[in-house]
């Protein structure tokens, strides 16, 4: 028995690719949601995993990319925080 998603219902093979800006939302949301599906699954991953991006987004003190690491382990949290 296949799986049936609704998101199928969308793709079509001529369709345009998303721009940059609602790719990167998608992937963060997509990160996040796999974040929360794991946590489900092996129970403290996201502990982990929230203790790796914190210290990865100390590493990166005063570059560009330090705010998009919070926001996504903002994300995270959000999505595993009972």
């Amino acid at each position: 028995m296949e799986n049936k998603y609704k998101f199928e219902a969308s793709i079509t093979e001529d369709m345009s690719l998303p721009d940059k800006f609602d790719s990167i939302q998608a992937l963060n949301i997509a990160y996040a949601a796999m974040a929360f599906t794991l946590e489900k699954h092996l129970p403290g991953f996201s502990h982990d995993l929230l203790t790796t991006l914190d210290k990865v987004y100390e590493q990166n003190e005063g570059l560009s990319g330090q705010l998009a690491i919070a926001q996504l382990a903002s994300r995270v949290k959000f999505l595993t925080s009972e």
